[in-house]
């Protein structure tokens, strides 16, 4: 990644306070389960949605049209890569039933939302923001549909009892952060103006984003069980594996392409590949009966805090 190495060590520093003042929130009893419940819908229903709508039709360049053509179908092709990796993985631990299909998923699903859109913006500007809100809409399709079948415990998929259906997804997928997306674009491709008041308001809402996703993923970790980190140790694999090996593969594999990438494109797939797992897993595991769902929160925890470390690192490798 073509990233200013001060530039990323301090937006880290920062994203590491913001986590720490979550995950204190926590500790002190001053946010309550419910409250971070309540932040996490404030977040997606319209603090993001305003930073969709304010930096999207902001993100103009020469690129701008030809992102579209990467992102969607590049991101099928990274999910498919990392669904192979996770099944990789899990077998050479020989990891069984629920922790099995939940380490699969979790080396696949990225936390895109909630760490890598702001991670973006502060590293890449309006053009990077462009290119992971892009992915983002396949990151939803992946969550609410192969997510949603492997967090599906074994003893409900043997009574047939899954909660995933074509309707399910779709209706999921239809919520404020996608459609924010669709009209963002629709601004972008008009070129409508966005040196106004109503754009600067929502630019305002739309710049809590960094802040209190972090916070957010802060007070996520505070209530996991710290105790089990120990027993944590294949989610280790997915940060040596998937969230250092894979950038460093994917990054060297876009450069030597018989074709010439757009710059941008290949530090927004590098970057996406070095993301934490998505934060909301062990939720929706637990809700589909997974056996593993406490599994699911280490890895959440693991790869979140290593991240912190990682990003940086493969950041120095892929510029040396």
């Amino acid at each position: 990644m073509d990233i200013e190495i001060t530039v990323l060590r301090d937006q880290m520093i920062m994203f590491f306070i913001f986590i720490l003042c979550g995950f204190l929130g926590v500790k002190i009893k001053l946010i309550t389960r419910e409250m971070l419940d309540g932040l996490a819908k404030l977040i997606l229903s319209i603090i993001m949605p305003c930073m969709y709508l304010s930096i999207l039709p902001n993100a103009v360049s020469p690129n701008s049209a030809s992102m579209l053509l990467y992102m969607i179908p590049g991101g099928f092709l990274l999910y498919a890569f990392f669904i192979l990796l996770g099944i990789l993985l899990a077998f050479l631990l020989r990891l069984k039933g629920d922790q099995r299909n939940i380490h699969i998923a979790q080396t696949c699903l990225l936390n895109a939302a909630f760490f890598g859109i702001p991670l973006a913006g502060a590293l890449l500007g309006p053009e990077g923001t462009l290119a992971i809100s892009l992915f983002t809409v396949v990151d939803s399709i992946a969550v609410w549909t192969f997510g949603v079948i492997m967090a599906t415990g074994s003893q409900r998929k043997l009574d047939g009892k899954s909660e995933f259906s074509l309707s399910f997804a779709l209706k999921k997928l239809c919520n404020p952060c996608t459609i924010s997306v669709a009209v963002g674009l629709v601004l972008l491709l008009l070129k409508v103006p966005v040196d106004n008041v109503p754009m600067q308001a929502l630019s305002s809402i739309g710049g809590c984003t960094k802040s209190l996703a972090m916070v957010y993923i802060g007070g996520t970790i505070a209530f996991m069980d710290l105790k089990g980190i120990t027993k944590a140790w294949p989610a280790f694999s997915i940060v040596i594996v998937r969230m250092i090996g894979a950038p460093l593969f994917i990054n060297w594999l876009l450069n030597h392409l018989p074709w010439e990438l757009p710059s941008m494109v290949v530090q927004a797939f590098t970057l996406l590949s070095c993301l934490p797992a998505i934060a909301s897993y062990p939720l929706i595991a637990k809700q589909n009966g997974s056996d593993a769902a406490e599994y699911s929160s280490q890895i959440v925890m693991v790869t979140t805090l290593c991240c912190l470390v990682t990003i940086p690192l493969v950041s120095i490798l892929t510029q040396s």
